[in-house]
């Protein structure tokens, strides 16, 4: 009788005592669901930690920057201090900003409303969105990895130049997380949630835009797109470019895209040579090498090497517009560290060691980056 209620006991928890087992597999098999407790508490404790020094990190550069940092900080926040309530908010926006984005102008109407004319509030709160986006997204993509420490990744992110986009496309940084939660639905063909998260990213910055095609690729299985031929197809595709963008016209005029085209095609190489030529570049070779990484070492059939390689078919694209691929790079960026964790994780067995040469590799690449200028400028460091 006692072994029973004990037998039921066990079973809520995961074990099961029948009669004539031996109590020492029943210690060992106890001892292991102990151990299993231990190991979960310790990744929660990891977790929680670098999660909190990696939000703590992000607000600190980027959500307290000075409101005269950069390029744009000043005149979102002008156009934030015209805004009266949700309602007239797109309206404003448009006017003294020049963005059309809705959603983006509308919660900062919601903002204004709450929190008052309150600029800070509004800067911390869209840092506060798009990490805790970038966050999910991590937690999505490491349990599919088999990654525990998912929020150790989270910090390796921000010692990318991610920290400073973060700070200088505001808008876009927002509609990355959702852009991609949208992709990993079609991927794994949920069209309804594929669909509603792909509305917001694209409601908080045009460029989701560039992905739209992915999400057909996803939920349709074109996989005949990712073969070896992929250089092929991106250079076909950038040839009849341009003659799809002035079939389109009509169609994208009603949203502004047509407006941001002409300006990237004009002011494309301009753009790309004043000031910021040298971070660009390195970015895009830091890129480059990632998505070479990417293609030669990751498995053909994940998410994660679809998108690269979808994102490398795009810089064939719009090679001749260096303002375009500079917007590609936050989408890009986010998969990194994982990136250098599926690399690395061929050639290298400790966990520990993948740990301590990921902090050293991009601690490297934070210093480089704190030492450049357009850093420096856009979060208000000089």
């Amino acid at each position: 009788m006692l072994l029973k209620e004990v037998n039921k006991y066990l079973e809520k928890h995961g074990l099961i005592l029948r009669e004539g087992s031996s109590p020492i597999f029943f210690v060992l098999e106890l001892g292991q669901e102990m151990k299993m407790i231990r190991c979960s508490l310790n990744s929660i404790l990891i977790n929680g930690f670098f999660f909190v020094f990696a939000f703590a990190w992000v607000l600190y550069f980027s959500g307290f920057r000075d409101f005269g940092a950069g390029n744009d900080t000043i005149n979102y926040v002008f156009a934030f201090s015209q805004i009266n309530g949700p309602l007239d908010a797109y309206q404003t926006g448009m006017s003294y900003y020049g963005s059309k984005e809705f959603l983006f102008w509308f919660l900062a109407g919601v903002v204004k409303v709450i929190f008052g004319d309150n600029p800070r509030i509004w800067l911390l709160i869209n840092c506060a969105i798009s990490f805790i986006g970038s966050a999910i997204v991590y937690l999505k993509l490491s349990k599919e990895l088999g990654w525990k420490y998912w929020a150790l990744l989270l910090v390796l992110l921000y010692f990318t130049y991610q920290l400073v986009f973060i700070s200088s496309y505001m808008r876009q940084m927002i509609a990355v997380p959702f852009l991609y939660l949208s992709l990993h639905h079609a991927y794994n063909k949920n069209p309804a949630s594929a669909a509603f998260f792909f509305f917001m990213s694209f409601s908080f910055h045009y460029s989701a835009i560039l992905f739209f095609p992915l999400i057909f690729i996803f939920l349709f299985d074109f996989v005949f797109l990712f073969n070896k031929i992929y250089a092929v197809f991106a250079i076909l595709f950038g040839g009849i470019f341009l003659q799809l963008i002035d079939f389109m016209y009509p169609l994208l005029s009603g949203f502004g895209i047509t407006d941001k085209v002409d300006l990237y095609i004009s002011q494309g190489y301009q753009a790309a040579m004043e000031g910021r030529s040298a971070v660009s570049s390195l970015n895009l070779v830091f890129s480059a090498i990632s998505l070479i990484c990417a293609l030669f070492f990751l498995d053909k059939e994940s998410f994660i090497y679809k998108v690269c390689f979808y994102i490398l078919a795009l810089f064939f694209v719009f090679f001749d517009f260096p303002i375009i691929l500079v917007r590609l790079l936050p989408y890009l960026f986010i998969l990194i560290p994982f990136l250098y964790l599926m690399v690395v994780s061929k050639f290298v067995r400790s966990i520990s060691l993948r740990i301590l040469m990921g902090f050293f590799l991009f601690s490297l690449v934070l210093v480089i980056m704190m030492m450049s200028y357009s850093a420096k400028y856009t979060l208000g460091l000089l």
